[in-house]
């Protein structure tokens, strides 16, 4: 007598951070979750080990506020749009809120046309270009149409609270000490708060960019982790790794430049 097939649990088994964890999805082909997971196996036998570092710092429940810092091209939106994608699919959240202050990089474009979503797409092409790389662009779009992941502006978030979400700023650098706290401050229970950025890639004048500040003040404070790419992490053109040391470099002889001319003027 041949064995019965045994009926599929629905569980899934999948690792986020090197542990294992285990989330129940209906067991069917139409469970957009469980079809992402299964998606999501290929991205996470690509990361770094410090990509990997990063996850588990982003999956440590005491941690609720994270902020990250590193050079342009280490990966920091693309990890932490892995980790967003899993922890959704794992029930750890209900929702993912995308953020970006909307400041354009040294140029004006103008009068965009549209409704608010049209207008504000462009600013927010690099959450989804990074999320299209681990998952096909029709998954990504259900993602999106179902309200699990939102693009929120930064500006109307005042007096908004989100309760089980995962809350994500980047390009911090852009945002002002006031701007980061209104953010951090909409976080509501079960939630979690990342931030990350480039202290090298301003939009406005430095002077009034909130990244150092808001390291500078949650050090050592109790439920804020921080973490640090550096040159030697850029996964782009190796090239990047001598330009950025030499942006470094420039924006530290502008900078003793302009201390030297307020020395003088005294």
């Amino acid at each position: 007598m041949a064995n019965k097939k045994a009926k599929p649990s629905g569980n899934v088994t999948f690792s986020i951070d090197g542990t294992t964890n285990e989330t129940m999805v209906k067991d069917n082909s139409k469970n957009i979750f469980k079809t992402v997971l299964t998606e999501m196996e290929a991205t996470t036998n690509k990361l770094t080990p410090k990509q990997h570092e990063l996850v588990k710092l982003l999956n440590n429940p005491k941690n609720k506020i994270i902020i990250i810092k590193g050079p342009a091209g280490t990966a920091k939106t693309y990890t932490v749009c892995y980790y967003a994608i899993l922890s959704l699919c794992m029930r750890q959240y209900d929702k993912i809120i995308l953020t970006k202050p909307l400041e354009e990089a040294g140029e004006k474009v103008g009068y965009l046309p549209g409704d608010l979503a049209d207008k504000i797409n462009p600013f927010f092409q690099s959450f989804k270009s990074n999320i299209e790389k681990m998952l096909s662009p029709d998954r990504v779009q259900k993602l999106f149409e179902k309200k699990n992941i939102e693009y929120q502006p930064l500006a109307f978030m005042r007096g908004n609270s989100y309760d089980k979400t995962l809350q994500i700023l980047d390009e911090i650098q852009n945002s002002d000490i006031r701007q980061l706290i209104m953010f951090v401050t909409r976080m509501g229970q079960n939630s979690k708060v990342v931030l990350m950025g480039d202290e090298m890639q301003y939009d406005i004048p430095n002077r009034l960019s909130g990244i150092n500040h808001m390291i500078k003040m949650t050090q050592g404070m109790e439920g804020v982790a921080h973490f640090s790419f550096t040159r030697e992490d850029i996964m782009r053109d190796k090239i990047l790794i001598e330009l950025t040391l030499r942006y470094e470099k420039y924006l530290e002889e502008q900078n003793r430049n302009i201390e030297n001319k307020k020395g003088a003027g005294r």
